[in-house]
């Protein structure tokens, strides 16, 4: 049992060396950011990073190393990382970048960016686009060349930079959601074959398009309430509005969203809308086609009434009497005379016959 006590001395004492050789050469070399794990034979062995891709959290937690029967926490500290960046009408853009977590000391940050093969500027606005973010304005924006950016965090103890995070501004296009959005129904009733809708939105941001540069398609989903993954999708759409046809009776969760036409990044989702198909008009618009019937058969019977007593001088308005006949030349009276003459001689003439012929007999 002696011997074998002292094989194992040995080999204790050169993985602590070596354990200690690896923890000094990570301490004095803190931007290579190594990570050390203990294997089954007690040996330390670097940790290959992840961040090629970095996730959403990027900090990794603190890490255990054991030596000789007790623990020691090793505090390995993260870079910043740019995470967003984006343009809403490609002639300014911003980015964003994740800070240092769980840092008690005082830390300030730098951006410093250069386009194609020019020289490393500073950001020009820390402000505008909120904390950790940085604001290029129409100056310091310039569509079809390169951007590559590093954000470095600067503390007493060093200093720590961001991977290299390249970009165009034509590929960062992000448009603000539709605002807006509702629909007005045709044709609502008890049709069988469905009822038509026919919704529309707006662009929050008009100024966004007035240049050219942007070109707007929509993409307009809606399903049924109860069915929560059944969408029915509507793209491309060029204008703000659809006709939905042939909805059945029910309700009904619409949302609608935008990009640039040759844009990879959509926009946000539009608030979701909540349309409702009846089964039978509205009484509101029951109660106005009521209304409105009634007023008409009011109006007629009014100008009915109105215009009887004036019947005659309307009939005589548009049928006037036609007019005797008239002889050029001819008086009108003398012939009304001489024609009232001879019917009285002609009248005579026959009593006088008549009289002489009863006494003739």
């Amino acid at each position: 049992m002696l011997w074998l006590l002292l094989l194992l001395l040995p080999r204790s004492a050169t993985a602590g060396s070596r354990l200690k050789k690896s923890l000094i050469r990570t301490q004095t070399a803190p931007k290579r950011f190594e990570l050390l794990t203990v294997n089954t034979a007690g040996l330390c062995v670097p940790h290959i990073p992840s961040w090629t891709n970095p996730p959403r959290q990027e900090v990794p937690p603190p890490l255990d190393v054991w030596r000789g029967g007790g623990s020691f926490t090793l505090d390995v500290k993260s870079r910043p990382h740019i995470y967003f960046c984006r343009s809403p009408n490609m002639e300014d853009f911003s980015c964003w970048w994740r800070p240092l977590e769980n840092l008690t000391e005082e830390v300030s940050y730098v951006l410093t960016y250069s386009k194609d093969k020019e020289p490393q500027q500073e950001c020009p606005d820390y402000v505008s686009s909120g904390p950790n973010s940085c604001h290029f304005d129409k100056k310091h924006t310039i569509i079809w060349k390169f951007y590559c950016l590093n954000v470095t965090a600067v503390t007493k103890h060093g200093n720590y930079t961001s991977q290299k995070h390249c970009l165009d501004v034509a590929d960062i296009v992000q448009m603000e959601a539709p605002v807006n959005l509702s629909f007005v129904l045709e044709e609502a009733g008890g049709d069988e074959m469905g009822h038509n809708a026919l919704l529309s939105w707006i662009y929050p941001v008009p100024a966004h398009l007035k240049y050219g540069w942007i070109t707007l398609e929509h993409e307009l989903q809606y399903r049924r309430v109860s069915e929560p993954d059944v969408w029915k999708v509507k793209y491309p759409l060029r204008e703000p509005q659809v006709e939905l046809l042939g909805l059945p009776v029910g309700e009904f969760v619409v949302r609608v969203r935008c990009r640039s036409h040759n844009a990879r990044l959509w926009s946000e989702w539009s608030d979701p809308l909540m349309m409702s198909i009846p089964a039978r008009p509205p009484a509101g618009k029951l109660l106005v086609l009521i209304l409105v019937t009634g007023v008409g058969v009011v109006a007629l019977l009014v100008v009915t009434l109105g215009l009887l007593p004036q019947s005659r001088r309307i009939k005589n308005y548009f049928l006037p009497p036609i007019p005797k006949p008239r002889i050029i030349g001819i008086d009108p009276l003398l012939l009304k005379v001489t024609h009232t003459h001879t019917d009285t001689h002609t009248l005579t003439h026959a009593r006088m016959h008549a009289h002489t012929h009863t006494h003739t007999h």
